[in-house]
């Protein structure tokens, strides 16, 4: 049954910013608080009631900041993957690959990628299982593989042109490399790998990677000059 509508609370999918101090301290103990009952209960059993009482708020100041818990979820999600898209940008940044082995390179993007899926694996698997039932999280997932695609491109055009990369179609290679990665994390989350399984999974997807876009030639493995 929906929760009921509170004649002060946002209306759906809408969350209220709040201006005073206090007010910004409650709406981040609710989102605090709602996180953990995520990843403790799973998103059927984290009631409004359940991530009221982890913040030690009514439940009518849980309202009083968002809609639904549905609200609640958008918002954590969007904050996870922003810190996500930012994180692996930065690692994808021309200027980083100028020395180094390449291949050591392309490890520690991957591991980035699929890494941080290990940390409250139960909100994790959350968001993917809502990936396939809600619009919003499906737009909200979906709206970083744009910026992150066209990072990956911008690495492979100057790797191809110092000679350290001979892929000849720079936009499907970025886009099947972001494609299988995202997957591989979904699926390790999904299927709640154990970390033996997720070390496996970083060393043989960075060997895929490095064999897909990496040429052969002499001092590849030093970086760009």
């Amino acid at each position: 049954m929906a929760s009921p509508s509170r004649p002060d609370s946002p209306a759906p999918g809408e969350v209220r910013i709040p201006q005073q101090a206090r007010s910004r301290r409650t709406r981040a103990r609710i989102l605090d608080a709602a996180t953990r009952a995520f990843e403790e209960l799973g998103y059927d059993d984290a009631t409004t009631a359940a991530i009221a009482q982890l913040a030690g708020v009514a439940v009518g100041s849980v309202y009083s900041y968002f809609a639904d818990k549905r609200s609640i979820l958008l918002e954590i999600l969007q904050e996870t993957l922003d810190q996500m898209r930012r994180e692996i940008i930065a690692g994808l940044a021309p200027e980083l690959w100028r020395q180094g082995d390449l291949r050591l390179k392309v490890r520690a993007l991957v591991e980035t990628a699929l890494k941080p899926r290990r940390f409250q694996p139960g909100l994790q698997r959350i968001l993917w299982e809502r990936y396939f039932k809600d619009p919003l999280v499906r737009d909200a997932i979906e709206a970083i593989e744009r910026p992150l695609i066209d990072a990956i491109e911008q690495l492979l055009e100057v790797l191809r042109e110092e000679g350290l990369s001979d892929v000849a179609d720079v936009s499907s290679a970025s886009f099947v490399i972001h494609t299988s990665v995202e997957w591989i994390a979904a699926r390790l989350v999904l299927g709640e790998a154990p970390q033996e399984k997720v070390d496996a999974a970083v060393d043989t997807t960075s060997a895929m990677i490095s064999r897909l876009i990496l040429s052969e030639a002499p001092g590849f493995s030093q970086g760009l000059t």
